[in-house]
């Protein structure tokens, strides 16, 4: 992998920690090897197949992921959090007009809803004096059901990967070893794809403010590389509270050599959205960021099946989740949100390691090599003069270094079908 490039820039995940050297990880690496390839397939397996069509809401077969889902959680040893005991909170939804789902006899009808449901469950904290304060962890169950042919939007990457991820922490955190003094919340949200009303309902709902969240993750979507051997974490919008971000870089000194963490401005992509920026909106705002593995090459198309999940990424994404979950839930520290921040010369030095590793992909176009390495020499000037107007326009700089990233190269450059598991 690339990790000795991105330990050379001063921006880089594991350059800004107060760490000392020598510390210890807040896991034990035996803790972090419980972390099952097989249960993530598993997971992915079930929520992506095509029985479930999409998992549109309101469907026969997001009412069959959601089922599968009230199982995995009653297996595992956390606390309901939902309504009158239970793991479900539902809430007041409506159709989308130009989307369609399958019924129960299989056949292509128009969307039809009216209600959603978000499952919620809490791993109490080990601290009496600390469990009232919560980590939340996101991640949606939802996804796009079916074409107007019926061709099945089966959603692996996006986000049924992400929900894996998710219960397989809970999972890992549920441990004596790894249970942390304060709280976590699991939520797994409906409704993403249609406007964030999930997580916007929980947020605005009794549960939401009654509960006292200190900071937030939504883990979406993930589980595929960026290109083929260039699989990097990214990180979005920690900047907007540099306290908490302070977390997460430290984090990312305790990851594995093959891991790239790269840490992104959340102003950067404007045009996509997550849970996570719900928690920016409340009331007070929460810091959260938004965990990504950018590897858009099947990115809502019928194509997004679990073949294409690669769990050798989603071991090293749930390795690197619980480690940050850790040291968030054992710090006495609350963390203030700030807000956005101007793009300047961070940003671009923490968007630099993105582009240095795709620049070495050595399968890269002419085309595409000369593009690279123009985002690279542009992103290094901005950082070694502090001066952002070397770019032009920095919204329309960003947008479109984005768009090559996740589209351009996705497109051209999907990778071959990954094994099932890490080697």
């Amino acid at each position: 992998m690339l990790r000795w490039l991105i330990l050379t820039l001063c921006a880089c995940a594991t350059s800004d920690s107060s760490e000392p050297e020598g510390a210890l990880p807040p896991l034990s690496q035996a803790t972090l090897d419980t972390v099952d390839p097989v249960r993530l397939k598993a997971h992915v397996d079930v929520l992506a197949d095509d029985s479930t069509g999409g998992r549109i809401p309101g469907s026969v077969g997001h009412e069959q992921a959601m089922d599968y889902l009230l199982g995995e959680l009653m297996e595992l040893e956390v606390e309901p959090l939902g309504e009158d005991g239970s793991f479900l909170q539902t809430f007041p939804s409506s159709p989308s007009s130009d989307s369609f789902m399958l019924d129960k006899d299989g056949e292509v009808v128009p969307h039809a809803v009216t209600q959603g449901t978000n499952l919620v469950a809490r791993i109490p904290g080990k601290d009496p004096d600390r469990e009232h304060e919560h980590i939340l962890v996101m991640a949606h169950y939802d996804h796009l059901g079916v074409t107007a042919d019926g061709e099945i939007y089966n959603g692996a990457f996006d986000d049924a990967s992400g929900v894996a991820v998710a219960l397989e922490l809970a999972r890992m955190l549920v441990r004596e070893e790894a249970r942390t003094d304060r709280s976590i919340v699991l939520l797994l949200t409906d409704e993403e794809e249609f406007g964030l009303d999930g997580s916007g309902a929980w947020i605005e709902s009794e549960m939401g403010p009654g509960i006292d969240v200190v900071g937030g993750v939504s883990v979406d979507p993930v589980g595929r590389p960026l290109l083929p051997g260039f699989a990097p974490v990214v990180v979005i919008g920690s900047e907007r509270s540099p306290e908490f971000q302070d977390v997460w870089r430290q984090a990312a000194t305790f990851a594995p050599d093959n891991l790239d963490v790269v840490f992104m401005n959340r102003d950067v992509i404007p045009v996509f959205a997550s849970d996570q920026d719900n928690l920016y909106r409340a009331d007070p705002s929460v810091p959260a960021v938004w965990f990504v593995n950018p590897g858009f090459s099947f990115y809502h198309t019928p194509q997004d099946t679990p073949i294409t999940i690669d769990y050798r990424v989603l071991v090293d994404d749930v390795q690197f989740l619980a480690t940050a979950i850790s040291l968030l839930g054992n710090t006495d520290e609350r963390w203030a949100y700030e807000g956005p921040t101007e793009f300047g010369s961070q940003t671009a030095q923490d968007a630099l390691p993105l582009f240095e590793g795709v620049a070495a992909y050595e399968e890269l176009t002419s085309v595409e090599k000369v593009k690279a390495d123009e985002y690279v020499a542009t992103l290094k000037a901005v950082a070694e003069f502090d001066d952002i107007s070397i770019v032009g326009d920095p919204d329309l700089f960003f947008f479109e270094a984005t768009y090559f990233i996740l589209f351009d190269l996705g497109a051209s450059h999907p990778g071959p079908i990954p094994p099932p598991f890490p080697e």
